[in-house]
């Protein structure tokens, strides 16, 4: 660990030469991102400069021993640079090789607009790094016994936070992926899953609708004020058919945006499921009036365009009414 200019600490994790390829290496940052973020290390946030990768590489024949000439690619600021800089790269060694040229330890920097590395500066050995003891920073001797103790005072790591979720909750791989990967979401999952006794329904709308506001907005579970209780309240609402599918998703946005009690967005919306069957026959009668192709293609025996009639219908009440009964109204009126 180590200050920059600023006092801010910087904390360098240098790993052994032992990734093998691009994708590993994703995998790698990837999984070490979930645990620095479950720590409290930091928010690992790559856009506000809180990350940062260096990447060295080399290349070998296969089954040498002997690690090949290497180049170092400096201030990667996303994962998928990492990946893109590494597989460039390494094609850059490999073409070298091939073609009898030697390889000069270097450093680059890596241009996304041409998905290529540039060169930085040449570096022969270590002396040109410049290395020399700082006198006013001793070294810092920690024992096992300090470490263990700093172990045992660690919360449940992403890893195992995965394999319980999977096991407790019967979750799919992918859901339990998503959950563990970020502590605040991990925490919102289980209180919401907890206090609705449906974990599987609770991670789909956190895996999807959830994430897609927040992405949307960009935020992160920690910026919004939706509350767990405000999820299951949600999905209480769409089980009693107070709204569809389709108000769900607006209260949810709504609700992450504001804060408040979803049934109160519902009222004051005006997002309540619709249930007169005459308001529901005139959003039908209109849909058929208005596609006329479409109704004598499923009078035709087309019988997949009754999706696109219901979804019109849909739209014509902004998602109010049941798909279920818009379906059986239209098939009732077209047969």
């Amino acid at each position: 660990m180590d200050l920059n200019r600023a006092g801010v600490p910087l904390l360098e994790i240098v790993t052994e030469p032992d990734l093998r390829s691009a994708e590993e290496t994703h995998a790698y940052l990837t999984a070490l991102k979930a645990i620095l973020r479950s720590v409290g290390v930091s928010n690992c946030d790559m856009e506000k400069g809180e990350l940062r990768c260096d990447v060295n590489l080399s290349v070998r024949p296969r089954g040498s021993a002997p690690l090949g000439v290497k180049s170092e690619i400096k201030n990667l600021n996303s994962f998928r640079f990492v990946q893109k800089a590494i597989e460039f790269e390494y094609r850059r060694h490999v073409a070298e090789l091939e073609a009898g040229r030697p390889l000069v330890q270097s450093t680059y920097l890596y241009d996304p607009q041409r998905n290529e590395t540039r060169l930085m500066r040449v570096k022969e050995g270590a002396t040109d790094y410049r290395y020399f003891p700082e006198p006013d920073l001793p070294p810092v001797e920690i024992t096992e016994k300090e470490i263990e103790t700093v172990r045992g005072s660690l919360p449940e790591l992403p890893a195992a936070k995965r394999e319980r979720l999977l096991r407790e909750y019967g979750l799919g791989a992918y859901d339990a992926e998503i959950l563990s990967s970020d502590r605040a979401t991990a925490d919102f999952f289980e209180a919401a899953a907890r206090a609705s006794g449906k974990p599987k329904a609770v991670a789909n709308w956190i895996v999807n609708e959830v994430a897609r506001v927040l992405n949307d907005r960009n935020r992160t579970m920690e910026e919004t004020p939706l509350t767990p209780a405000a999820l299951v309240e949600i999905l209480g609402l769409l089980d009693a058919g107070v709204i569809t599918s389709a108000s769900a998703k607006d209260v949810l946005a709504l609700a992450m945006e504001t804060g408040r009690s979803p049934a109160d967005l519902v009222r004051e919306r005006g997002l309540a499921t619709v249930t007169d069957e005459g308001a529901i026959e005139r959003a039908v009668d209109s849909v058929i009036a208005a596609n006329a192709k479409a109704v004598a293609d499923f009078r035709g025996g087309k019988d997949s365009t009754i999706k696109f009639l219901v979804g019109q219908a849909m739209k014509e009440t902004k998602g109010r009414i049941k798909a279920q009964a818009a379906e059986a109204l239209l098939r009732k009126k077209l047969s």
